[in-house]
């Protein structure tokens, strides 16, 4: 009797005529693992399948233009899919645009087949009442298509970006920006004018030098803004908020508000300012003095529990008035003189935070 008629069969496999896709190619791992056949290891070497883990690759085509910018104040750029990147200059009126396609390639037959572009693609763009519209000419069907696009443009221009699925980043802006993408990061760098930052699904936000107001919303995702100096608007359903803030102009506000995740803010020790911290479950903490609002009440342990979760009062300097006293609002007459006595100007500047879950604490920035 032959002694391989008690052993397993050798099974010769071929890849030279199969696909194999990566969850495909992860369940066949594991079955390989699980089998006692020493021959099917042999035959199945770990050389081949380490072949097939390789880097699909991509071709690339570039399209460059250039514009003179001396008629064009607005550049609205709506991407179908890929990230668009932002730089200025102030030597001259001039607008370059790169872009860049990049098509991922199938893997057939265990062995890489490069797929021939059948026609080159262009950008519509075009100039209508002092803006540039750009856009790629026809729609990306093809998920593993993507278009970047890295402009160079004016300081002053203001910007209305766009893209489907893809990240933007801007930086050294004068002129107002909206930017706005579905599932990818935003990061903007010294921005002297408004800007409105906006992520539908999925992606955080990150801001640094902003000079000028920020309205910057993601689903989900975290937002961190650091040295700001001008009001704040910030809402996140899932992720975390950190903002340093340097200042705040007269009826400047901070609003920030967190559905699920913690809350970091950090404020000067000159900061005047109202505040209302709430938070559903977490707990409030704050490294500078807060003055309470005065309230008559019980001091229980419910009452104890809710200062934790629920603060009203103001960061103030000891001359700074509240504005709901209709005397402090006018000059006090001095009873011995005709001369009046200047009071010192209400607190007209207002601080937000908000969560559903999680904690805020308030922290000097001298520890940032």
């Amino acid at each position: 009797m032959s002694h391989h008629s008690a052993h397993t069969p050798i099974t010769y496999i071929s890849l030279s005529y199969i696909f194999i896709s990566y969850p495909t190619l992860y369940t066949l791992l594991i079955s390989i693992l699980m089998l006692q056949s020493t021959s099917i290891y042999a035959v199945f070497s770990f050389e081949k399948i380490t072949t097939l883990l390789k880097k699909t690759p991509t071709s690339t085509q570039v399209k460059q233009y250039k514009y003179n910018a001396s008629q064009i104040q607005t550049i609205k750029l709506k991407n179908i899919s890929g990230n668009i990147k932002i730089r200025t200059h102030r030597s001259q009126q001039t607008i370059f645009i790169n872009a860049t396609k990049q098509t991922t390639n199938a893997i057939y037959n265990a062995t890489y087949t490069q797929k021939q572009t059948s026609e080159p693609f262009t950008v519509n763009s075009y100039i209508k009442d002092n803006t540039l519209f750009i856009q790629p000419i026809l729609p990306i069907t093809d998920s593993k298509e993507t278009i970047d696009y890295h402009l160079i443009v004016p300081a002053n221009t203001t910007l209305f970006l766009e893209t489907n699925k893809g990240s933007i980043h801007t930086k050294d802006t004068d002129g107002m920006i909206t930017l706005t993408t579905k599932h990818g990061n935003i990061m903007c760098t010294n921005t002297h004018n408004s800007l409105i930052a906006t992520i539908h699904q999925k992606g955080s936000i990150n801001i640094e030098l902003a000079s000028k107001p920020i309205h910057a919303t993601t689903n989900k995702g975290s937002i961190c803004i650091y040295d700001a100096k001008d009001s704040i608007y910030a809402l996140t359903q899932a992720g975390k908020i950190k903002v340093h803030s340097l200042s705040l102009p007269e009826n400047g506000y901070l609003d920030l508000k967190a559905d699920n995740g913690s809350i970091y803010l950090y404020l000067s020790q000159e900061t005047e300012a109202f505040l209302h911290a709430i938070t559903l479950q977490g707990t409030i903490t704050s490294e500078l003095p807060v003055t309470i609002d005065a309230r008559t009440t019980l001091l229980n342990e419910d009452v104890w529990h809710k200062i934790k979760q629920e603060v009203k009062g103001s960061f103030a300097q000891q001359n700074s008035l509240y504005p709901n006293n209709q005397e402090n609002k006018q000059k006090k007459q001095d009873p011995s003189s005709s001369k009046s006595i200047a009071i010192a100007n209400p607190i007209s500047k207002s601080i937000t935070l908000k969560n559903n879950k999680g904690d805020i604490k308030i922290i000097d920035s001298a520890h940032f």
